[in-house]
């Protein structure tokens, strides 16, 4: 219930709330409601947390009133006592029409800080999305205590200048007429807060009659057309609403003139042995009586009187910290606001500045270093060191001694009995060769773990973390459970964190298994892009019809903008060959093509990775890479890839054994300059090329070389006995596709820029082997090759950049 400190304001029984009666309490900082028989409330809203109040129609059967709070709830009041509810009800809308104004710009303050800190802190801002606008927990629940610490947070830091007021702030309201031989006054929210602030007195007039006695339009009326805002002063009537301002302006400058300047440094009338006048200036003849001056020279005195009071409370106004903090007038402070600030005329900045000036540090008394005193309880023990317990055996100090030369003994002739595989050094010079950036994983450099997972599932699982620690936070603060509340608290935040296991962690758990652990579901979203509308969409409604086994949701088709956002592009389109046309004219038509798809790709996905199937591939490849300009490392050509398994198929028929346990590379063009790597080639770490050194060439009489021809050939064959080639380079695609959005980091022969490897000098894009992930091309492989071999890789990059170099983008 109520607490014995606050003031009960108002009390209407018989009032429902959500079907249940109780009693409807108004305070003098907030409005309650507790049920019938319970001695404890169970609704309890702030008046700064109140927008406004809504009450029912009349001729309504319910009497009812609404409270509608700046998070946007609401909560509705039932008014039933039959005879009384209408009276009851307005009874209670007219005194919240008093109370609500004098909270309004609190809540305003409360919900300008609220945004500030959402807008510069993007953690707290997904923190409340994540947790209030999905209704995991409630407003109120997450801005707890979070005002006050980020205040004392505030507080801790260094403190900014704060704003001052200036001096002609006045000559704003530039007053106009308005036509009808009235007056119209430029009064903003501004100028308000520097009167307020300036003249305090003006401040606790508005507090008292606004808008109780009058509006606020009335009283700003009657301000700008007083004695007080006009003229000398001196003739304000006894009605005159701010008569009394002006003589406690006058008290509160008489007083500041009689405190001086307490700062000695800036204390300019110290200077001089002359008296003060009753004018408040300095006088360097005897002071006259107020009978004997003219009344110019009275209206003059008042308006240098003015003058002065007015740079006095602009000056003072600027460092009344508390007053610039709360907007609410403080009636335990001066009346006219003087007294509490002539101390701080001066700025702080300047009295440093001085004192430095004046003060040094190497001229001053040394009080040399201050000692501490030891709080001993028992210094007997300190004196005379512990006592031993009879009962306890304790080990001498030569024990510790002998034990301690009997360790060193045994460490010194320690022999570690291991079985020499491989020397201390070899093992360090084998790690750095093979770590990423060593001698065989050159063109990339080692990657952290945060690297290896996207940063999308980085930043949510990070939002997650935090919002899991805030729910905790809440849970963990509700202990020890010694209160009403803190038990109904405890329950409620349990139920908030199962909320929150089941609609915020359980999908992304779901969602990183199907993304990451799954087989056949490599993205969310498939999208297809092609010229020939009729067939796009019949390929999508085959594939929609075959999605539940892929288990990918969804599948579209249409123009660019489908694919936007996507996280990996692969380019499939290109002209076919026709009879008798060149293939550096069949290169340029497919750099026309791209010249077209290319930048409609960076358009709606300028953070994917390019993954180009089209052929040729590795000089289209590089057509992309140029058009693009994306980083070398998301432009992929799908190069060697297929050659390679087709290698190790064929390779595993002549051997009887399953291609996976073949091992065998072919790097190079994806076509006919391809290069086998025969000296790579082996099955469980058994080199071929050792038990038969002559694999792979003319002189071999088993026709090893005869493979690579079948690898070079087979597409052709495939493509004279069905037309195209399709489940083989699909197939491999998938493969890359697989290791890209899974983040597998599997080593590929894929097509890349080999610019400074192995001896070749031009911009081309040839199959190496690459480790791929989720940001493309990570590393690359740098393969030891035979002579022979590098002859051929360099014969092949020659080969394609006499075609790269005639090409016109």
């Amino acid at each position: 219930m109520a607490t014995s400190s606050e003031e009960v304001l108002l009390i209407v029984k018989k009032v429902r709330q959500k079907k249940q009666d109780g009693a409807l309490y108004l305070m003098a900082e907030r409005i309650a409601w507790a049920p019938e028989g319970k001695d404890r409330f169970t609704v309890s809203h702030m008046y700064a947390d109140i927008k406004c109040q809504k009450i029912s129609p009349e001729g309504k059967a319910k009497i009812q009133l609404q409270l509608v709070l700046h998070a946007g709830d609401t909560t509705n009041f039932h008014f039933s006592n039959e005879s009384t509810a209408v009276k009851e009800r307005d009874a209670v809308k007219d005194l919240l029409q008093q109370l609500l104004p004098k909270f309004k710009r609190k809540a305003n303050k409360e919900l300008e800080e609220k945004n500030r800190m959402l807008q510069e802190d993007p953690v707290l801002f997904q923190l409340y999305k994540d947790l209030v606008v999905s209704q995991v927990i409630s407003a109120e629940e997450f801005w707890a205590n979070r005002l006050s610490l980020n205040a004392g947070d505030n507080s801790a830091a260094p403190s900014k200048q704060d704003v001052g007021i200036s001096a002609a702030f006045l000559a704003d309201v530039r007053p106009q007429t308005d036509g009808c031989n009235g007056l119209r006054y430029n009064l903003t929210s501004d100028i308000i807060e520097s009167i307020f602030r300036t003249y305090p007195a003006v401040k606790m007039k508005y507090a008292e009659n606004v808008p109780h006695n009058m509006t606020e339009r009335e009283f700003w009326t009657r301000f700008f057309q007083s004695h007080y805002f006009h003229r000398d002063r001196l003739n304000t009537g006894s009605k005159d609403l701010f008569a009394e301002c002006a003589k406690l302006d006058e008290k509160g400058l008489k007083a500041m003139v009689s405190q001086g300047v307490k700062n000695p440094l800036i204390d300019l009338t110290a200077l001089e042995d002359k008296s003060l006048d009753e004018g408040y200036g300095v006088a360097s003849v005897a002071s006259t009586s107020n009978a004997s001056k003219s009344a110019r020279e009275s209206s003059n005195a008042a308006i240098i009187k003015r003058f002065n009071h007015h740079s006095a409370m602009v000056l003072a106004a600027g460092l009344r910290k508390q007053e610039a903090q709360n907007d609410h007038y403080s009636e335990t402070s001066s009346t006219d606001g003087n007294s509490r600030d002539s101390d701080f005329f001066q700025p702080p900045l300047k009295k440093v500045k001085l004192q430095e000036a004046i003060e040094y540090e190497d001229l001053s008394k040394n009080n040399g270093v201050k000692t501490i005193a030891l709080n001993l309880k028992k210094s007997d023990r300190y004196y005379h060191g512990p006592t031993p317990i009879q009962s306890q055996q304790y080990a001498t100090s030569q024990d510790i001694i002998n034990s301690f030369n009997s360790i060193r003994q045994e460490m010194e002739a320690y022999v570690p009995k291991l079985t020499q595989v491989l020397s201390s050094g070899d093992a360090a010079s084998t790690i750095a060769v093979l770590s990423p950036g060593g001698a065989l994983m050159q063109g990339g450099t080692q990657q952290a773990i945060n690297q290896m997972v996207p940063n999308d599932i980085q930043s949510e699982l990070k939002h997650l973390y935090v919002a899991a620690g805030e729910l905790l936070r809440h849970f963990w603060s509700c202990f020890p459970v010694n209160t009403p509340f803190l038990e109904e608290k405890v329950v409620k935040m349990r139920s908030n964190l199962e909320r929150f296991q089941v609609t915020k962690l359980c999908p992304f758990q779901e969602k990183i298994r199907r993304q990451y652990l799954s087989t056949n579901d490599l993205a969310d979203e498939l999208a297809l892009v092609d010229v020939v509308e009729d067939k796009l969409r019949g390929e999508m409604l085959d594939l929609q019809h075959g999605s539940l086994f892929l288990k990918t949701p969804k599948i579209v088709s249409g123009k660019g903008n489908v694919t936007a956002n996507s996280k990996l592009v692969i380019v499939t389109a290109g002209a076919r060959q026709q009879e008798g046309e060149s293939r550096l004219n069949l290169v340029q038509r497919n750099v026309n093509i791209f010249k077209f798809i290319i930048p409609n790709v960076v358009k709606y996905s300028p953070d994917c990775k390019l993954l180009i199937v089209s052929n040729p591939v590795d000089i289209l490849t590089y057509v992309a890479w140029k058009i693009s300009g994306f980083p070398k490392h998301r432009v992929i050509g799908s190069g060697c890839n297929l050659d390679s398994a087709r290698f190790r198929h064929l390779m595993g028929e002549r051997l009887g054994i399953h291609p996976l346990s073949c091992h065998g590379w072919i790097i190079g063009e994806h076509g006919d300059s391809s290069v086998p790597v025969w000296s790579g080639v082996n099955v469980a770490g058994v080199s071929l090329k050792t038990l038969h050194p002559d694999l792979g060439t003319d002189a071999d009489k088993e026709h090893w070389k005869e493979v690579h021809k079948q690898v070079v050939d087979s597409a052709y064959e495939v493509i004279k006995l069905k037309g195209y080639t399709s489940w083989a380079i699909g197939l491999s695609v998938g493969d890359l596709a697989e290791t890209i959005m899974k983040n597998l980091r599997r080593v590929h022969p894929i097509s890349t820029i080999v610019k400074g490897l192995h001896g070749i000098k031009d911009d081309v894009f040839l199959s190496v082997p690459c480790v791929l992930g989720n940001n493309g091309i990570t590393d690359v492989v740098k393969m030891i090759l035979k002579p022979e071999e590098e002859d051929k890789l360099r014969k092949s990059a020659d080969t394609l950049w006499a075609i790269q170099k005639e090409l016109q983008f």
